[in-house]
């Protein structure tokens, strides 16, 4: 088991973290000008719809599930819960919002 961990860690994390950072800055934007009040609700999508899509990418590039908790339908929803529940960790680690909106200058 520890073998398999240490294997995967190699190839899986370094993407993780590419996604991660692409799918929270994405996440940041659309919550920063287009939907401020969707916060809880951005980061923790964005961080499920990044597993999504590695589970994806991965499949297609070694075409098989190189994680095998994502060989059945509920193994890969709890994946994805995963990810949502790590982009809920993600939101209460950032500072609150500004109260005056996302948009407005202070001291102007």
């Amino acid at each position: 088991y520890a073998e398999d961990v240490v294997g995967l860690a190699g190839t899986f994390v370094p993407v993780l973290m590419l996604g991660f950072a692409i799918a929270y800055a994405v996440a940041w934007a659309v919550v920063r000008w287009l939907l401020p009040d969707w916060r809880a609700v951005g980061y923790p999508l964005a961080g499920a719809l990044c597993l999504g899509v590695v589970i994806l990418a991965l499949g297609q590039i070694f075409l098989t599930h190189p994680i095998p908790a994502t060989r059945s339908v509920l193994g890969t929803l709890a994946v994805l819960a995963c990810g949502a529940l790590g982009g809920w960790v993600f939101v209460l680690l950032l500072p609150k919002a500004p109260a005056d909106g996302p948009l407005e200058r202070s001291g102007a």
